[in-house]
């Protein structure tokens, strides 16, 4: 992975505009300051910023330099490093951190230097709230938004302009294009109107054109508003047929049932919303407030371990073998009396009450879908209000469209009809029951204050309640076995139709498998045939490349030949011309040569001169050895005496000290001090 990194990032530098002339070895021999140097200077281009030295710069300057500029072109570093070491990889210049960077920054290099250039004017300032409080700051960060935002809608539109294949220099030719045809034209029509101007009848014809113009413009205009009044009677039409269809439907629902009938129906709306707003959307809030309650507990409760899970299973399987034994119980102690009858009623009421509640969930859907319905009809009406005028056709198909759509929503208000119809079936059914049961609840409670057994109603009571919940879920499972029933058998329908209708299909398909194995088989050969080519294609291109390689090698190696002959031609045509002014300058001062040169010196002359010159240095050179050579005895002699009075200086001097320290001593009595002398 990391020589495929290697690899192209070669590639990727060695490219214009970096030219660095990288190899593999080279690269990976470069040291880490120098990566993060280039690193710096890639991140520089991009930026179109000065490359800043990585050796002068501190190194925290450097890394948090390098930081901003990746998190503006938003480079994410690997999942698996941590910011602590990528940041220690990265100013350390380690290979593992800046190779992963230097590949991606290199692979899209133009997109970044965009993205660089609009992270410089689009950088959202993060002012703190109590900052915007002050007006003058709070009006500055608005402006610098909408400066913002002014930017962005500039930059989209240049973009636009740049990318839609216009360029400057194309309109400027355009235009003046336009300008020359412009003149044109004026030099054509001006020289066309002098040439008019000498016909004898010009003022009539001119008029006679003026007329002309003025016509067909009014007939333009009659054509126009005779499409404009054309498109209003359609209009009329349509709404005239409009009002037709509604007063059908009108005269449809006053037909059936007629004032009593409408008021019919009116009091079985206003007892479904009566039960809707007293007994079904109390009942789903109810629900809903119970679910979130319920919750919220589950979100305070401690978390459960094993052990309360195995209690909580515990404890409902004592109370389900609690209920089963009180519905057994039950079950014994009924009598084919009075009490079975109660319960029969029972059931009946809780399955009609259940029906009751699927219905009153219908028809809620129902109403959401009407109200839907409602609304897209009068989101279209706003946007055909607005919209273009439509044509004879499309209006007559659209008049089509909504005659279906009207059957449609007949059909659908009639089964809304019957379900109402039922409703109140139901709701009078409920009624006439729940009195039957209310008398036999007096009955019963009679019965109970003759026998002395009173309050066994209401455990009776609660056992027929557990075996309501019971019945419904036994229904429900019947129900829903129904519904499996049905859906199997629908199921079996649909496959058995689609068997009768893909019948013929399977045989077109046989046929057609039959031509596709055949059509297969001919392109399997066709595709050998087509490899085969193509290898020996392969194979001859390369051995042609192979041999332009070789002539291309042969003619670079000509031509290096070609050019250093020339040059080495170039430098014996100039020794010859040397040799040949010589020469000249050799025979005689009298040539042409010796004339457009007076005076340049020959070779030969200026070697001549620089022999003498050496000689006669020569000869000083002998004379000052023979001086040298006759003095050398004399001076030895001489450098011996010197070298004696050296020595004598020193003696005296050392004798001199000598005695200035002897003079500290008193002198014996009848010596008088002496003077210091220096006897040479």
């Amino acid at each position: 992975m990391a020589t495929s990194l290697a690899k192209d990032i070669v590639d990727f530098l060695n490219k214009p505009p970096f030219e660095k002339g990288f190899s593999l070895i080279g690269l990976d021999a470069v040291e880490p300051i120098q990566l993060l140097q280039l690193l710096s200077d890639v991140l520089a281009h991009i930026n179109d910023a000065k490359p800043e030295s990585v050796r002068e710069e501190d190194p925290e300057e450097t890394l948090a330099r390098l930081l901003t500029v990746l998190r503006v072109l938003n480079y994410k570093p690997p999942p698996s490093s941590d910011a602590k070491a990528f940041r220690a990889g990265l100013i350390g210049g380690q290979k593992e951190t800046i190779y992963p960077i230097l590949h991606w920054l290199l692979q899209g290099l133009d997109k970044f230097k965009v993205r660089a250039y609009l992270g410089k004017y689009l950088v959202k300032l993060d002012v703190p709230v109590e900052m915007l409080q002050n007006e003058e700051v709070a009006a500055t960060n608005d402006k610098y938004n909408q400066l913002l935002e002014e930017f962005k809608a500039v930059h989209s539109e240049v973009e636009g302009f740049r990318t839609s294949g216009y360029s400057a220099k194309d309109i400027k030719r355009d235009i003046t294009l336009m300008e020359t045809e412009k003149e044109q034209l004026t030099k054509r029509v001006e020289r066309i109107r002098r040439k008019c101007e000498q016909l004898p009848q010009y003022g009539d014809m001119l008029a006679a054109a003026r007329l002309l113009r003025k016509e067909t413009e009014r007939e333009d205009e009659l054509q126009r508003l005779a499409n404009e009044q054309q498109t209003q009677a359609e209009q009329a039409e349509a709404r005239y047929t409009r009002a037709l269809e509604k007063r059908r439907e009108v005269q449809a629902q006053s037909i059936d049932g007629g004032a009593e009938g409408l008021l019919a129906r009116t009091a079985e709306e206003n007892r479904m919303l009566q039960y809707l707003h007293n007994e079904k959307l109390p009942a789903d809030l109810a629900e809903r407030h119970e679910s979130i309650a319920k919750l919220h507990h589950v979100m305070d409760s401690p978390t459960m371990t094993r052990g309360d899970l195995d209690g909580l299973h515990t404890k409902i399987e004592k109370l389900t073998a609690t209920t089963n034994a009180l519905i057994e119980e039950r079950m014994v102690q009924n009598n084919a009396g009075t009490d079975r009858k109660i319960s029969m009623f029972r059931q009946q009421a809780s399955i009609i009450a259940h029906k009751k509640e699927d219905a009153a969930a219908t028809l809620m859907k129902l109403q959401e879908q009407e109200t839907s319905l409602q609304h897209d009809l009068a989101e279209k009406k706003k946007t055909s209000a607005g919209g273009s005028k439509l044509k004879l056709e499309e209006f007559k198909k659209y008049v089509a469209k909504l005659r279906g759509m009207s059957v449609t929503y007949k059909s659908k208000k009639a089964e809304l009809n019957a379900v109402r119809s039922e409703n109140l079936v139901l709701d009078r059914t409920v009624e006439v029951l729940s009195a039957k049961a209310a008398a036999l609840e007096s009955t019963v409670g009679a019965l109970e204050d003759a026998k002395g057994i009173r309050g066994y109603q209401d455990i009776q009571e609660g056992i027929e309640q557990t075996s309501v919940e019971t019945s419904k879920a036994e229904s429900r499972k019947a129900e829903a076995l129904t519904d499996i029933s049905a859906m199997v058998e629908q199921l079996k329908d649909t496959i058995a139709s689609k068997r009768t209708a893909l019948a013929p299909l399977v045989t077109t398909l046989r046929h057609v498998r039959a031509e596709a194995q055949t059509i297969e088989s001919t392109y399997t050969a066709k595709k050998d045939k087509y490899d085969t080519l193509a290898k020996d294609y392969e194979k001859s291109k390369s051995s042609l490349e192979k041999e332009v390689r070789g002539y291309r090698e042969e003619i670079s190696a000509l031509e290096t030949r070609f050019h250093t002959l020339n040059c080495l031609e170039q430098v014996n045509a100039q020794y010859q011309e040397r040799v040949q002014r010589e020469r000249e300058l050799y025979k005689g001062g009298n040539s042409d040569s010796s004339r457009q040169h007076p005076r340049t010196p020959s070779l030969r002359d200026t070697y001549n001169e620089r022999i003498d010159e050496q000689e006669r240095l020569g000869k000083h050179l002998r004379e000052k050895q023979a001086l040298v050579r006759d003095s050398q005895e004399s001076n030895l002699h001489q450098f011996d005496m010197w070298r004696d009075l050296t020595r004598l200086m020193e003696a005296k001097m050392r004798a001199a000290q000598d005695h200035t320290d002897d003079d500290d001593v008193a002198p014996p009595p009848g010596h008088a001090p002496q003077e210091d002398r220096m006897v040479l």
